[in-house]
């Protein structure tokens, strides 16, 4: 019998990783070299207590050193590692433009979904 998309992809299908948290106040020398030698996917750091800023790599490297990590991010809403992907087509459908940070039990970010 055939499954519906939702029934048969699992978040680990859709996540882009590995990304990692960053001081974006800090001086951005080195962190291109941190970015290619990790091949990390996506910046983050807290936006507020639920929301992130993410910088996606490709986004950082078109910019060079002009424009603020600020100007380029995107606002990242959490969404459980355990998430049906049901659950995650109905978050883009609710808060289009935004990214899924995928975050562990404790709320730390694991990837992005797009």
């Amino acid at each position: 019998m055939f499954k519906g998309a939702s029934e048969s992809l699992k978040i680990e299908d859709v996540i882009s990783q590995p990304v990692t948290i960053i001081d974006p106040e800090k001086d951005r020398q080195g962190l291109a070299e941190k970015v290619k030698e990790k091949e990390l996917t996506a910046l983050l750091w807290p936006q507020s207590t639920h929301t992130w800023n993410v910088v996606l790599t490709g986004e950082f490297f078109k910019s060079g050193e002009t424009i603020p990590l600020e100007e380029m991010a995107i606002t990242g809403l959490p969404v459980k590692q355990t998430a049906a992907l049901a659950e995650i087509i109905d978050f883009f459908q609710e808060f289009p433009g935004c990214l899924g940070v995928v975050v562990d039990e404790r709320g730390f970010p694991q990837g992005i979904i797009e």
